[in-house]
């Protein structure tokens, strides 16, 4: 996991958060790897990142692949901001992520005795091939045979996501990685498609502005 405790500018911003409603950006931490910083709803601290924790604990337990998440308060002296940076929003507008956006993002977060409070994803292993379908088989992978609306595991997701509330259970929150067998070669063969769930922060339910 990743120590709040590192030096100042140990955690370098290389990317904008890409996509999804919830601000956040990736930072690399040398020697610890790549991790998603996602901040709570000013409207409801607390909810979205204690729900993903939790949430992907849970799913984990019971067998499926998600992404390793976790809270984390830190100091925002341990920020580094890589200059040219930019991200794309839910509607497909680009914008540049500055320190004026950083700063947009890290006001938003829910604040501990001067510390930001955020949920981290830890970055996917292996070489990412998109999102999953609930139906059909992929066109991609000639190991997939199975039509996915006829895979136990999926069906089983859909109990869990109602188990869960976890409404926003749709292909996009999905993921396959190509994880191949010479893990310092990650786009070689032999190797097999693994898939995720991703982003459980709206588990166990949330208030919004409309019905």
């Amino acid at each position: 996991e990743l120590d709040p405790n590192a030096p100042d500018g140990s955690w370098v911003i290389d990317q904008g958060k890409p996509n999804g409603s919830t601000p956040g950006f990736r930072v690399n931490v040398k020697g610890k790897g790549k991790f998603m910083l996602k901040a709570d709803a000013p409207e409801q601290p607390e909810r979205s990142t204690a729900a993903q924790a939790i949430g992907g604990r849970l799913y984990h337990a019971v067998g499926y692949h998600t992404t390793c998440d976790f809270v984390v308060v830190f100091r925002p002296s341990l920020l580094k901001l890589t200059p040219g940076l930019s991200s794309t929003d839910n509607t497909g507008v680009t914008k540049v992520f500055d320190a004026a956006a950083l700063q947009a993002v890290l006001d938003k977060s829910v604040h501990v005795d001067g510390l930001v409070r955020m949920a981290a994803s830890e970055w996917l292993p292996g070489r990412v091939a998109g999102p999953f379908s609930y139906v059909g088989v992929r066109e991609d992978d000639p190991n997939d045979v199975v039509p996915h609306e006829d895979r136990r595991e999926l069906r089983g997701g859909r109990v869990m996501a109602a188990w869960l509330n976890h409404f926003d259970a749709r292909e996009q929150n999905t993921m396959a990685s190509w994880i191949s067998r010479d893990p310092k070669q990650p786009d070689s063969s032999p190797g097999y498609l693994r898939h995720y769930y991703l982003d459980l922060s709206d588990c166990f339910g949330s208030a919004w502005e409309w019905e």
